[in-house]
């Protein structure tokens, strides 16, 4: 009889791909292959495998996997005017251009919400125009036509300016209102939009039928704090004395999807609402703290907020001069935030080869990078009361990890160097929350050209966005 090791040499080795989409400065998204064997998961590869062209500056991505279309919001930060492009992504990682239309600038996120169970919209956060925008977007045709006919272009909806009768407590960044997200909420029919510059995380309901943004009571932060995401999150209880089993409902799909499908009866989804507790977490970038809120519904109308805990984006340790909170994200029970400027493992603790640093929390070893100093990622653990614990600093193998974002499986991270010009993929545990500390960066690779932007990559053209493709 064959032994097991003879049995699986034998079998053929099968390659495992998922497609990213990563957006530069340099005015280009690039389609990352990352692959791997089912003879050894732990011999990964990224490898660019296409190009497209999207300007003024991309600094955002929003995919819709269900009808294969990936939205690229330009900034304009060379320009008078953003952009917002439309491609439809083949599954060869192809994507091919369908639309391209001025917007007001400095977009910085787009959200896609439904409208009237049909219709879907797309509302975009306008940082450096001081508004929010929507779209109409009516879905592809269906047909086998190849390459697949193209959607129609988003048509314009609605442009909500803001105004600020004074500059805030920084005056440098608070000149002016400073939307930096727009994200769903969980019973997805409202539009949640945390602005740096106003000090305040702005709430919108959606009205059926039309699509329009209303406005809506927002709630008020700490004056100079500047929010710039917020993500939400569901602890449910299991049972008498199970404790609590907490979601990411970050857009609230998992839910709203049961709801849409009619997977939930009436009074299964009444016993969920009554044993669940809702929170919001802000995470803000000019003091660097994330803080939660305990989230309900009045009867009439909008969204109620209630401090329940606040940390700095470093757990318990101090927060190094000219740190910047940036992206926020859930998994699970666990948050993962990440820190830009902090250089929180230097060069003094990183030699020329991979180093093992040791942290006052953890200890995790470091790539190098060309400047021999990393920024971090900090990992917490969240509690049914929506208080949350610090558990880890980890270094992000570069500088200023702008964006991130978690794969379905929820073992690894792909995350925008900013100034690094790279991205990098990290493996975490599921059960812990934390990053792998030994062989944790299991690929990388630089992307993008010369930065038309200041600030410039170091090895490529400056990331801002990368997003997986895995499918519906």
């Amino acid at each position: 009889m064959l032994s097991q090791s003879l049995l699986l040499l034998l079998l053929p080795t099968l390659t495992f791909a998922t497609n990213l989409y990563v957006s530069t400065y340099d005015d280009t998204i690039t389609t990352l292959s990352l692959t791997t064997s089912n003879q050894n998961s732990s011999n990964f590869s990224l490898q660019p495998i296409a190009t497209a062209a999207c300007s003024p500056n991309p600094s955002w991505l929003t995919f819709d996997a269900q009808d294969r279309t990936l939205y690229c919001i330009g900034e304009g930060l060379t320009t008078t005017n953003g952009s917002l492009t439309t491609f439809s992504a083949l599954e060869n990682g192809t994507l091919v251009k369908t639309s391209e239309q001025d917007t007001i600038s400095g977009g910085v996120s787009g959200v896609i919400y439904n409208i009237d169970g049909q219709e879907k919209g797309l509302a975009l956060a306008h940082y450096g125009g001081s508004a929010l925008s929507t779209y109409l977007l009516q879905c592809p045709t269906k047909n086998s036509t190849f390459p697949p006919s193209p959607p129609p272009p988003p048509q314009p909806l609605q442009y909500l300016p803001f105004t600020l009768p004074s500059p805030g407590p920084n005056a440098a960044r608070q000149a002016a209102p400073h939307p930096h997200q727009v994200v769903l909420d969980p019973t997805a029919k409202y539009i949640i939009s945390p602005d740096l510059g106003a000090d305040l995380v702005r709430v919108f309901s959606i009205e059926n039928g039309t699509g329009l943004l209303v406005t809506e009571e927002a709630l008020k932060v700490k004056p100079g704090s500047g929010p710039r995401h917020v993500v939400f999150w569901r602890s449910w209880v299991k049972g008498k004395g199970d404790g609590y089993e907490g979601e990411c409902v970050e857009d609230g799909e998992g839910e709203r999807f049961m709801l849409q499908q009619g997977m939930l009866g009436n009074q299964q989804q009444q016993q969920q609402e009554e044993d669940s507790k809702l929170f919001m977490f802000v995470v803000t970038e000019l003091t660097n703290t994330v803080t939660s809120y305990a989230v309900t519904y009045p009867l009439t109308g909008g969204m109620s907020f209630e401090q329940v805990w606040e940390s700095n984006t470093f757990g318990s340790q101090p927060i190094p001069e000219g740190a910047a909170a940036a992206e926020i994200a859930i998994v699970g029970d666990y948050m993962i935030i990440s820190n830009r400027n902090d250089s929180s493992f230097s060069k003094s603790a990183l030699p020329c080869n991979s180093s093992t640093m040791t942290n006052t929390n953890t200890t995790a070893t470091a790539p190098t990078t060309a400047t021999n100093t990393s920024d971090s990622l900090a990992v917490f653990s969240l509690f049914a009361n929506g208080s949350f614990g610090f558990l880890q600093l980890y270094p992000a193998s570069g500088l200023f990890p702008r964006h991130f974002s978690v794969n379905k499986a929820g073992d690894l991270v792909a995350v925008g160097l900013q100034r690094s010009g790279k991205v990098v993929v990290f493996k975490r545990d599921v059960l812990s929350g934390k990053f792998v500390v030994q062989g944790g960066m299991i690929a990388e690779m630089s992307v993008g050209g010369k930065g038309t932007a200041p600030g410039q990559g170091v090895d490529g053209g400056e990331v801002t966005c990368v997003v997986w493709d895995e499918g519906v």
